[in-house]
């Protein structure tokens, strides 16, 4: 029988050696197709051929082509877009699924590319009042500040959808305290907009404390109750809410 005659400092030296090589380096080695390569972080390109066979595949559920335009209007690949703005003009799609595809654009990678397309489908009057009333909302995501002469134009549409979307949009752009204000209170005398965006309007106005918005609160204070006094300046307005 044999016997193991080095030194044993030495041998557990390199029993250690051998258990950190096959551990901590060994992995290194592994080829591509392993568990180790799996978990790496990096994120694979996306495969626009099929996503975009999927988007304009009208057999798929409106779900599953939201979900895919909404991945592929994020790829900076030029091939990318093409197939949601084939199916956003497309007439035969539903104005619901075609609404809700123009508002995964909010997130497009291609900002310059995607707000063009908008700014057109805002600006086309044979489209669906929910296609161009998503248009406006996603400009307005994006930060568009060259639709703003568009948006503008639309705050006064006759469909109550669009000219809300646009009057929405030009507030997330900004614009100075006066331009502001005007929008509010476009919005909250809009007797046909739903009563608690009104309400919500009518509630930013009072935050501003804007004098300029107190007729048209007051307005809409003696629509509401009869029982409280119509306010003469912008404090007696927020005492008698608070009342």
């Amino acid at each position: 029988m044999s016997r193991h005659t080095g030194d044993p400092g030495t041998f557990g030296v390199a029993v250690f050696f051998l258990f950190f090589v096959a551990v901590f380096v060994h992995p290194i080695f592994l080829p591509t197709g392993s568990a180790w390569a799996e978990e790496s972080p990096v994120r694979k390109p996306i495969d626009v051929k099929q996503l975009s066979a999927v988007v304009r595949d009208a057999g798929q559920s409106d779900r599953a082509r939201i979900k895919v335009a909404g991945i592929l209007v994020k790829s900076s690949d030029p091939k990318a877009l093409e197939p949601v703005f084939e199916v956003i003009r497309a007439p035969q799609e539903s104005p619901m699924l075609r609404a809700a595809i123009v508002r995964t654009l909010d997130r497009a990678a291609q900002k310059t590319r995607a707000t063009k397309f908008l700014a057109e489908l805002l600006s086309d009057g044979k489209q669906a009042d929910e296609v161009r009333a998503a248009a406006a909302a996603s400009l307005g995501a994006l930060g568009a500040m060259e639709g703003r002469p568009a948006l503008k134009h639309y705050c006064s549409d006759p469909a109550p959808t669009l000219r809300l979307s646009a009057c929405t949009a030009l507030l997330e752009l900004g614009g100075t305290e006066a331009e502001r204000t005007e929008l509010f209170i476009k919005i909250l005398a809009d007797g046909a907009q739903p009563g608690n965006t009104r309400a919500d309007a009518a509630h930013q106005l009072g935050m501003r404390k804007d004098p300029a918005a107190l007729a048209p609160l007051s307005t809409v204070l003696a629509e509401e109750s009869v029982e409280i006094p119509e306010p003469k300046n912008p404090g007696d307005y927020f005492a008698s809410r608070a009342a």
